[in-house]
C-alpha cells in the first residue's frame, strides 16, 4: 500500500511539474505576442481591393501585416482603404483609387510620394522629425504634430492642413498652417483658408481610426507588454534615443498602435493615451543615455544624429528627441510623477516650474558603493 501511495505521489508530482511547464510556456507564447518596432512602413488596416507593385515588377494584392518598402508602389481600387505606418506615432490613410510609395522610411526624414488619389496623415513630427510629401508637381515637409490631406489628380493637387503647420516645397518655402490650403497646378501655388468642418468618408474614418488605436493601446495586457518591452530593447529593436515612442503589435485586435514615450500624450486627432512607457516600471538600465560621444551599446540600434548634437547641459547625457516634444506641448500632456517608476523618479520634480510640461533628464548610472552620481541625479 505504501509503494502504491509513494507511486501516486510520484505520479502527481510530475502532472504538477508538466503543469507549470505547460503554463509557463503558454504565458511565454501570449507575451511573445506583443511585438514592438520602430520602423515604417507596415501595413496596418486593409480594405476592400488594395495591391502593392515591388521593385522587380511583380504585382500581388496587399495584406495586412505585411510591410511596404521603399519603392514599393501601394494601390487602391474603387472601394480599396488601406493604414500604413510611418515613424511611430504617425499614419498615412490612403482613400479609393490611390497610388502611394515610399522614397525614404528613415525615421528622421520620411519621404512620400502620392502619384494619384487621396491621402490623410495623422503625424508626429517636428524640425528634426519631418514627414515629406511630394505629388507628381509639388512637395510639402510637414514639421508639426497634426493632420493633413493630400489630394492628387491630373488637373490639381491639394493640399490641407487641419491640424499643425508645414512648408511649401522645402523648409524654407512658405508655411502652411491650420486651416490653410494650397493648390499646386504647373509649379504654381495658391494658398487659401478652407472650411474644417467639412468632411467627407476619408476624413471620418481617418478620426475613427485614431479614436479606435487610442483604445486599443490602454487595453493592452500590462505583464504581456512589459516582457515584450524587455525582450524586444535586449534584442536592440529600439532605444528612448530615435523616435517619440514605439510601435505596440495589439495580437487580439491584430493591429499596431502607438506607445508615446511620454506621459499624458494624445493623438493629433486629440484622443488620449492612457498608457506610456514608465506605466510598465520597466528597469533602470532602459532609461540610461548611450555611451559618452553619442554612441551605442552593442545591443542598441544607432541613436539619431539629432541626439547627438542635442546634450544635456546638465550633464546627464543625451536629451531623448520626445523631450523637446513635450517641452513644447506637442504631445498634449502635462505630466505628472509617479514614484513608483524609475522613468518618472528621472523627471525633474519642479516641472510645474516649466511650462507646458516636464522635462527629462536621464541620470548616470549609480555609482559605486550606493554613493550618488556625479551629476547629482538620484539614484533610480
Amino acid at each position: 500500500m505504501r509503494r502504491v501511495s509513494n507511486l501516486l505521489n510520484f505520479s502527481a508530482l510530475i502532472a504538477l511539474v508538466l503543469f507549470g511547464v505547460t503554463t509557463s510556456l503558454a504565458q511565454n507564447s501570449t507575451q511573445s505576442r506583443f511585438v514592438v518596432t520602430a520602423k515604417a512602413g507596415g501595413v496596418n488596416f486593409i480594405n476592400g481591393d488594395v495591391t502593392t507593385t515591388l521593385l522587380n515588377g511583380n504585382s500581388r494584392i496587399l495584406l495586412k501585416g505585411d510591410n511596404v518598402s521603399v519603392g514599393d508602389r501601394v494601390s487602391t481600387g474603387a472601394n480599396g482603404k488601406a493604414e500604413i505606418l510611418l515613424n511611430p506615432g504617425s499614419y498615412a490613410r490612403l482613400g479609393a483609387n490611390t497610388d502611394f510609395e515610399f522614397v525614404s522610411t528613415d525615421l528622421e526624414d520620411v519621404q512620400i510620394l502620392v502619384h494619384k488619389g487621396s491621402v490623410i496623415f495623422e503625424v508626429f513630427a517636428s524640425n528634426e522629425f519631418l514627414v515629406n510629401v511630394s505629388g507628381p508637381d509639388s512637395k510639402f515637409v510637414i514639421v508639426d504634430s497634426g493632420v493633413y490631406r493630400f489630394d492628387v489628380n491630373d488637373q490639381l493637387s491639394t493640399f490641407a492642413v487641419r491640424k499643425g503647420r508645414a512648408h511649401v516645397g522645402s523648409l524654407s518655402g512658405e508655411v502652411l498652417k491650420g486651416g490653410r490650403e494650397t493648390a499646386a497646378a504647373d509649379g504654381q501655388f495658391q494658398i487659401a483658408k478652407f472650411d474644417r468642418g467639412e468632411t467627407d468618408e476619408l476624413d471620418e474614418w481617418s478620426k475613427d481610426r485614431s479614436k479606435e488605436l487610442a483604445k486599443a493601446l490602454a487595453s493592452l495586457d500590462k505583464n504581456g507588454m512589459r516582457t515584450g518591452l524587455m525582450n524586444s530593447f535586449i534584442g536592440g529593436r529600439w532605444n528612448m534615443f530615435n523616435s517619440f515612442g514605439l510601435w505596440v503589435y495589439d495580437p487580439f485586435r491584430a493591429t499596431y498602435c502607438f506607445l508615446p514615450f511620454g506621459y499624458g500624450w494624445s493623438s493629433p486627432y486629440g484622443y488620449g493615451y492612457n498608457r506610456y512607457i514608465g506605466w510598465y516600471n520597466l528597469p533602470p538600465v532602459v532609461y540610461y543615455p548611450p555611451i559618452a560621444g553619442g554612441g551605442t551599446t552593442p545591443t542598441q540600434p544607432p541613436v539619431t544624429s539629432i541626439v547627438r548634437n542635442n546634450r544635456n547641459p546638465s550633464g546627464g547625457g543625451p536629451l531623448p528627441p520626445f523631450v523637446q516634444m513635450q517641452g513644447n506641448g506637442g504631445g498634449g500632456g502635462r505630466g505628472i510623477v509617479n514614484s513608483n517608476s524609475p522613468f518618472d523618479r528621472n523627471i525633474n520634480t519642479r516641472a510645474r516650474d516649466i511650462s507646458p510640461a516636464p522635462v527629462f533628464i536621464p541620470s548616470a548610472p549609480p555609482a559605486a558603493n550606493g554613493a550618488r552620481p556625479a551629476n547629482g541625479a538620484r539614484r533610480p
